[in-house]
Protein backbone atom coordinates (compact mmCIF):
# COMPACT_ATOMS: atom_id res chain seq x y z
CA UNK A 1 0.00 0.00 0.00
CA UNK A 2 1.40 3.20 -1.14
CA UNK A 3 0.06 6.27 1.45
CA UNK A 4 1.46 9.67 1.63
CA UNK A 5 1.56 12.21 4.43
CA UNK A 6 -2.09 13.11 5.99
CA UNK A 7 -1.31 16.65 4.96
CA UNK A 8 -0.30 15.75 1.31
CA UNK A 9 -1.78 16.77 -1.56
CA UNK A 10 -3.56 14.82 -4.03
CA UNK A 11 -1.39 14.08 -7.68
CA UNK A 12 -0.57 11.40 -10.25
CA UNK A 13 -1.52 8.84 -11.32
CA UNK A 14 1.85 8.14 -12.32
CA UNK A 15 3.79 5.31 -14.16
CA UNK A 16 4.82 3.06 -11.84
CA UNK A 17 8.73 2.05 -11.19
CA UNK A 18 9.22 -1.76 -11.88
CA UNK A 19 12.06 -2.32 -10.04
CA UNK A 20 10.03 -4.45 -7.06
CA UNK A 21 7.25 -5.51 -9.86
CA UNK A 22 4.31 -3.54 -8.38
CA UNK A 23 1.18 -4.25 -9.19
CA UNK A 24 -1.48 -1.44 -9.19
CA UNK A 25 -4.61 -3.22 -6.63
CA UNK A 26 -6.74 -0.15 -6.45
CA UNK A 27 -6.89 3.49 -8.21
CA UNK A 28 -9.67 6.18 -7.81
CA UNK A 29 -9.38 7.53 -10.63
CA UNK A 30 -7.19 7.82 -14.23
CA UNK A 31 -7.28 11.75 -14.94
CA UNK A 32 -4.42 14.28 -13.45
CA UNK A 33 -5.46 15.01 -10.00
CA UNK A 34 -2.60 17.73 -9.45
CA UNK A 35 -2.95 19.46 -6.00
CA UNK A 36 -6.34 18.88 -5.82
CA UNK A 37 -7.40 19.76 -1.67
CA UNK A 38 -9.47 17.16 0.20
CA UNK A 39 -12.92 18.58 -0.04
CA UNK A 40 -12.37 17.05 -4.16
CA UNK A 41 -12.53 13.94 -2.34
CA UNK A 42 -10.13 11.90 -3.91
CA UNK A 43 -7.40 11.57 -0.71
CA UNK A 44 -7.43 8.28 1.04
CA UNK A 45 -5.93 6.61 4.17
CA UNK A 46 -5.24 3.13 4.67
CA UNK A 47 -5.99 1.00 7.43
CA UNK A 48 -4.29 -3.18 8.61
CA UNK A 49 -6.26 -5.33 10.72
CA UNK A 50 -4.54 -8.76 11.77
CA UNK A 51 -6.49 -11.64 12.91
CA UNK A 52 -4.77 -13.41 15.63
CA UNK A 53 -5.98 -16.57 15.98
CA UNK A 54 -5.90 -16.73 11.37
CA UNK A 55 -2.81 -14.35 11.18
CA UNK A 56 -5.25 -13.08 8.14
CA UNK A 57 -4.43 -9.37 7.34
CA UNK A 58 -7.05 -7.38 5.74
CA UNK A 59 -5.57 -4.44 3.94
CA UNK A 60 -8.47 -1.39 3.69
CA UNK A 61 -8.13 1.70 1.77
CA UNK A 62 -10.64 4.94 2.87
CA UNK A 63 -12.08 7.58 1.86
CA UNK A 64 -12.41 11.06 3.83
CA UNK A 65 -15.79 9.66 5.42
CA UNK A 66 -14.25 6.25 6.26
CA UNK A 67 -16.39 4.27 4.07
CA UNK A 68 -13.98 1.47 2.66
CA UNK A 69 -13.54 1.80 -1.00
CA UNK A 70 -11.16 -1.17 -1.13
CA UNK A 71 -10.24 -4.20 0.35
CA UNK A 72 -7.69 -7.31 0.38
CA UNK A 73 -7.15 -10.39 2.50
CA UNK A 74 -3.81 -11.52 2.58
CA UNK A 75 -3.60 -15.17 4.01
CA UNK A 76 -0.35 -16.15 6.01
CA UNK A 77 2.04 -18.31 3.70
CA UNK A 78 3.35 -21.70 5.43
CA UNK A 79 3.33 -23.19 8.70
CA UNK A 80 3.84 -19.96 10.76
CA UNK A 81 3.53 -20.65 14.64
CA UNK A 82 1.64 -17.12 15.16
CA UNK A 83 0.82 -17.42 19.00
CA UNK A 84 4.45 -15.77 19.67
CA UNK A 85 3.77 -12.99 18.12
CA UNK A 86 0.04 -12.16 19.89
CA UNK A 87 -0.02 -12.67 23.42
Amino acid sequence: MLQGPLHAGSYGPNDLDNIFGPQVEFQSTEVDLSNLPPTAGQQFFGSVEIDGSTGVMTVSQHNLTGEVVYSIRLEPEGNQNLSAFFL
